[in-house]
């Protein structure tokens, strides 16, 4: 089985274009890599004392919050 997960994900990522900004579950990347990019940007804002607004969102759950009877915009019976 995980020789053919990791055949689908290679198939997987040769067809789906994937933004150079996404961090989480990426090959050589971590949310490490991230939060230190964003440590920096914070570090270098404050040494010119310009305001700096971050907004967090944790995505975790959302797609546990989706209505069970709705399936593409449509009530499923």
């Amino acid at each position: 089985m995980k020789l053919w997960e990791r055949v689908v994900e290679a198939r997987l990522r040769a067809e789906v274009n994937i933004c150079e900004q996404q961090y989480g579950f990426m090959p050589r990347k971590s949310t490490t890599d991230a939060v230190f990019a964003l440590r920096m940007l914070m570090e270098k804002y404050r040494e010119d004392h310009n305001e700096y607004h971050c907004v967090f969102l944790d995505l975790e759950k959302v797609f546990e919050r989706v209505p069970r009877g709705v399936w593409s915009g449509r009530e499923v019976c």
